[in-house]
């Protein structure tokens, strides 16, 4: 069977709903319009949130002019479904169908005056362009980073957080980070 629209379903259901004639609700009628649902909907279980954080002060140390995996290990925050697990510093998709995702990242970091960083969210160890966050420091104190992106997951996709450290390879201090990949 496939995926269908809400109206489709609600035809399928009319028409079967309406059949008076004898034997006209078949089996394989009615079964089709069950497994047409089963295809269509999103089930509480295929829904889901994972979380990643950090509380305290932590050093990263980026490679100049390379957008790196952040390695620095965060907390195990909310983890509310079968559709992902976690390590230290990634976020694994693992659910059994394709999936819109959003995935976002939000920091508090400080660094050296004028110092230029690219944060970017990365499927599979690749950047996504489209979450690229720029940011030239114009103090030491807190700066604030926040990047997104919505996609389409698959099964045992991989969401990490890339640094890229434009003109220094200097220690970043992070004060606080959240991570989240999340259904939609």
């Amino acid at each position: 069977m496939s995926v269908q629209t809400r109206t489709q379903l609600q035809t399928s259901a009319a028409t079967i709903t309406n059949e008076t004639a004898a034997a006209a609700n078949t089996a394989a009628r009615v079964g089709g319009l069950f497994d047409d649902l089963a295809d269509t909907a999103t089930l509480d279980r295929e829904r889901g949130v994972a979380n990643l954080y950090l509380d305290e002060s932590k050093n990263f140390t980026p490679t100049q002019g390379q957008a790196v995996k952040l390695t620095t290990p965060l907390k195990s925050g909310l983890l509310t479904t079968y559709n992902f697990t976690r390590t230290t510093n990634s976020i694994t998709y693992t659910g059994t169908t394709n999936a819109s995702l959003r995935v976002s990242a939000s920091m508090v970091l400080a660094q050296n005056n004028n110092t230029q960083l690219k944060v970017y969210i990365a499927k599979n160890g690749n950047a996504i362009n489209q979450s690229m966050t720029d940011l030239t420091t114009t103090h030491t104190n807190g700066h604030a980073v926040f990047t997104e992106t919505v996609l389409q997951g698959t099964a045992n996709d991989e969401f990490t957080i890339l640094i890229n450290a434009i003109d220094s390879g200097i220690a970043i201090k992070i004060m606080s980070l959240s991570f989240t990949v999340h259904t939609i």
